[in-house]
């Protein structure tokens, strides 16, 4: 696992299995401009809830270095998710300049 990145699940007392998710907000340069953290009990949960943070900004779900979506501002834009047994490619991008132009 790359540094910065972490990555965890736990049981809390309610008997419940959690992971911990990071929606990235993606600037218009393409950057990193800022991420939410989000716990959540499966993937279709954390998107549920990233789905939510998409304004003018693309968000890239995370869960650990696993690229879990890519959820599209733009009106009508399918999202992106890696088909399932498939890694996801690569890690969330170096975290930008908050000049980002965004």
């Amino acid at each position: 696992m790359s540094p910065g990145i972490r990555h965890t699940e736990f049981q809390p007392l309610s008997g419940r299995h959690l992971t911990d998710y990071r929606a990235y907000t993606i600037g218009m340069a393409g950057r990193i401009i800022g991420y939410e953290p989000l716990v959540c009990g499966n993937d279709e949960e954390a998107i549920e809830k990233a789905t939510g943070l998409v304004s003018k900004h693309d968000i890239e779900l995370w869960s650990g270095e696993r690229l879990v979506v890519r959820l599209s501002s733009r009106a009508g834009a399918v999202r992106d998710r890696p088909a399932k047994g498939q890694p996801s490619q690569g890690q969330p991008r170096a975290e930008g300049r908050s000049d980002d132009n965004s």
